[in-house]
């Protein structure tokens, strides 16, 4: 058909008998994901009764479904093909961690339209792995219904979801319905069998019975493995969750000593900084899962303890992620006003989302700068300042004064087509420099990387002329 993005399948539910009650046992028991993506080609029929012609009247349209999914991100793809006057159509939806949605012609998100009777919301239904991925995203969603089920609510309906207690396997899916004529109903998703020799949570087929009537089956064919395909960047701020790909943590050397990596996909930057025989981590990236990651990563690279942590300010983006550090052993180094927040992220249980140090306990080494604090030896040095912001009411600046590097968060927006190019906060932080007497050779925010119309590095020629014209 086309060129696909790569793409996987979460991994199956394996319960215990005495456990599939509970909701902790289901995420407690998940397989570890499989790193590498599929594709999955399935053919069927969707019905349409928008149009009747008669009462009872509906069509059935023959449909080829490609699916194509990357684990890692929880990203999939349905491309629906169908013949339409003579024409071969293709209908495309997205869900990404459970969220589905489509792009308009512009190529920007929009929100999700019906494809025949079945729903938007019940597309993201039509393979088990994609609401797995939507469980795991959502967990705080999940609820013990009976037995064998669960209650969870997703794209804005509550479903019923029907797991297998001895293999784990999803089995089906149930929401109550209301329609203005023929009023109150039920819609049911069905995975039947198993396709041979497939060790995921691959169904052989799929049903959806709308009201008593059936209006979609697909047919699974075996995946196929290594399948490529460009997903969308999409509305990314709406996630659920910020989510980051393994093979996004990349280390360029910004200058002697200070490494970073840029995540483009949450649009921010996490800094590391070498010393003699330890290393500098400034900066979270929204959330442990993400920073588990980095942790691991930092350690394969420079073989360093990471002694000390730091975070510009208190906005999740930036602090999350501590716990990840905690785990490392490191420092936590805090305006005085953060030590609160501090220890409860560290101390209050994480079990929806457990992380390394949920399963590693290590106590809270904390430590204060009311203005500031300085880290130095024979290879690098870091000052560490306090400073006032207009955007927190405690912000930590980075400065390397020995390569001239000022690390800025999220204060800095130097926009070149905009006259003067600094305003507001920005304009604040030339004041800051001035005042503490910083001799800054290049300015880099943590974010944004791209968009805001803003440079990601700034020089000082540029920060000058900018702070000139501010005035």
């Amino acid at each position: 058909m086309r060129s696909f993005i790569k793409v996987g399948l979460v991994s199956s539910l394996l319960l215990t008998g005495s456990g599939a009650n509970s909701a902790e046992s289901v995420f407690d028991r998940l397989i570890p994901f499989e790193k590498n993506s599929y594709s999955i080609l399935a053919t069927g029929f969707v019905t349409d009764d928008s149009h009747p012609m008669h009462a009872g009247y509906f069509r059935k349209n023959d449909i080829s479904l490609r699916m194509f999914y990357n684990p890692e991100l929880g990203e999939a793809a349905l491309e629906f093909e169908y013949e339409e006057d003579g024409k071969t159509s293709t209908d495309k939806y997205f869900v990404r961690r459970g969220k589905v949605f489509q792009i308009d012609d512009k190529g920007e998100e929009k929100k999700a339209e019906d494809f025949g009777d079945l729903s938007w919301a019940t597309i993201a239904g039509l393979h088990p792995e994609i609401v797995v991925s939507a469980i795991l995203d959502r967990r705080e969603n999940l609820e013990p219904d009976h037995a064998d089920g669960f209650l969870f609510a997703w794209n804005d309906d509550l479903w019923s979801v029907a797991i297998d207690k001895k293999t784990g396997q999803i089995n089906s899916l149930h929401r109550r319905i209301h329609h203005d004529v023929h009023g109150d109903g039920t819609e049911n998703i069905h995975f039947d069998g198993r396709v041979p020799g497939e060790n995921i949570n691959h169904p052989a087929s799929v049903s959806i019975d709308l009201a008593g009537r059936e209006i979609a089956r697909f047919n699974f064919e075996a995946a196929e493995r290594g399948t490529e395909y460009e997903f969308p960047t999409g509305e990314r701020y709406f996630d659920h969750n910020q989510f980051i790909s393994e093979s996004e943590i990349k280390f360029t050397q910004l200058a002697p000593n200070i490494y970073c990596t840029e995540l483009a996909s949450i649009n921010t930057r996490v800094f590391v900084a070498e010393f003699i025989d330890f290393l500098v981590v400034l900066e979270g990236a929204y959330n442990s899962r993400n920073c588990d990651m980095i942790a691991q990563k930092v350690q394969e690279r420079f073989q360093k303890p990471v002694k000390y942590f730091a975070f510009s300010h208190l906005h999740g983006q930036y602090i999350g992620g501590t716990r990840s550090w905690v785990e490392q052993g490191a420092t936590v180094i805090v305006p005085p006003t953060t030590v609160k927040l501090v220890e409860e992220m560290v101390n209050n249980p994480n079990d929806l989302e457990p992380d390394a140090l949920s399963r590693n306990p290590k106590p809270l080494n904390i430590t204060t700068a009311k203005e500031g604090r300085r880290i130095d030896d024979a290879v690098n040095a870091l000052e560490i300042y306090n400073v006032e912001s207009e955007h927190t009411d405690e912000y930590f600046i980075f400065f390397f004064p020995r390569q001239k590097v000022l690390l800025t968060g999220d204060l800095l927006f130097y926009r070149p087509a905009q006259t003067p190019p600094l305003r507001g906060r920005s304009v604040k932080l030339c004041e800051t420099v001035q005042k503490l007497g910083l001799d800054v050779d290049i300015y880099v925010p943590t974010w944004p990387l791209i968009g805001y119309d803003t440079k990601n590095i700034v020089t000082k020629a540029e920060m000058q002329e900018g702070c000139d014209k501010s005035k």
